[in-house]
């Protein structure tokens, strides 16, 4: 009995699925909206497909939300890591897929997929140069065109380089030093670092003797960096060959100064490298111990010094002055005694 009506539930459960699965197949996408009392029979109801719905809801479906779903896995570069289907639908061919434009130049501030010439940062410019139109005399351009500038250390921290004989996108005054100017570029000017190689066991430096190592694709090919503490005394102790690892930029009073964190050695002498570090923490460990127990030791040898010195204070004075005290009583006549 049991069985039978296990097998009728799961047999409805199934039934019941493929009728769902039926409906939602043959639910047309709606041109009005799908809860409207005037499109529904007496009797019927109206299947709610969230998916085929969004853009009865949502009325802004063509802006705001489609830039919201666009997953932007990166933060250092996020504004050029789009999706390869929202940057064709945003596309100059398909522009009638935007929506309208904005009747305001407050609505123009931060729209997502417009921007005008006049709210374009200090620190960004266009690229490529595609104007859409014209808003009170002020070009409009789109909002995938619109790229952050840098300059040239900021861009070697994000791991790329400057092209040969490129001038800067922009010239704009400088943050810390007051009178000098700072010069800009963009990411089409650029290109990914390219990492020296190991020659003859010797790491490749920079012209201040350190590796850059911003990013990981930043250590040159052939070598490690190893972030352990007390590292570089190790290597330096054994003579192996390492460089500084520049890891950022710290700001001071000043100006900027790198940030340093662990080295740079070879491959070959990786290995060699971490036993030695092992044996030296091991040492460190075991001399540390020992100075603890010299230490309390010696705290212990004071305490007992200390405590001798009382006692033997107590046995010469406050014991000869008892002793004293009672001898005198006993000599003191009764009458006497007794008042006392």
């Amino acid at each position: 009995g049991g069985v039978s009506v296990v097998t009728s539930t799961r047999k409805s459960a199934l039934a019941s699925l493929k009728h769902l699965q039926s409906k939602v197949s043959n639910t047309a996408q709606p041109t009005s909206h799908p809860l409207k009392p005037s499109t529904l029979r007496r009797g019927e109801r109206k299947l709610f497909v969230p998916w085929k719905a969004t853009s009865s809801y949502c009325n802004m479906n063509n802006t705001t939300t489609r830039i919201t779903n666009v997953s932007i896995p990166s933060r250092a570069l996020a504004h050029l890591q789009i999706d390869e289907v929202y940057r064709q639908e945003c596309s100059l061919l398909n522009c009638r897929s935007w929506g309208k434009l904005p009747s305001s130049l407050s609505a123009f501030k931060h729209h997502p997929l417009y921007c005008l010439e006049t709210d374009v940062g200090r620190y960004e410019g266009v690229y490529p140069l595609e104007q859409l139109g014209v808003f009170k005399g002020i070009p409009i351009f789109p909002r995938i065109h619109v790229h952050h500038l840098h300059s040239v250390p900021k861009w070697l921290q994000l791991g790329r380089e400057i092209n040969s004989d490129c001038q800067p996108y922009k010239i704009v005054p400088s943050r810390l030093h007051k009178g000098r100017t700072t010069n800009l570029f963009g990411i089409w000017q650029t290109h990914p670092y390219d990492a020296p190689s190991v020659k003859d066991g010797l790491v490749p430096r920079n012209p201040y003797g350190n590796v850059y190592a911003f990013i990981p694709e930043m250590i040159p090919r052939g070598a490690t960096h190893v972030r352990l503490h007390q590292i570089a005394r190790v290597a330096k102790k054994l003579e192996i060959d390492y460089a500084p690892a520049v890891v950022g930029w710290e700001t001071i009073a000043t100006g900027s100064q790198p940030k340093t964190d662990g080295i740079v050695v070879c491959n070959d002498v990786l290995a060699y490298l971490h036993n030695a570090w092992r044996e030296e923490m091991a040492a460190q460990a075991r001399q540390r111990r020992h100075d603890r127990f010299i230490r309390a030791r010696r705290v212990w040898r004071r305490f007992t010094k200390k405590l001798l010195y009382r006692h033997t204070l107590h046995e010469e004075y406050l014991m000869s002055n008892q002793s004293s005290h009672n001898s005198f009583i006993q000599k003191m006549p009764s009458s006497s005694r007794n008042n006392s």
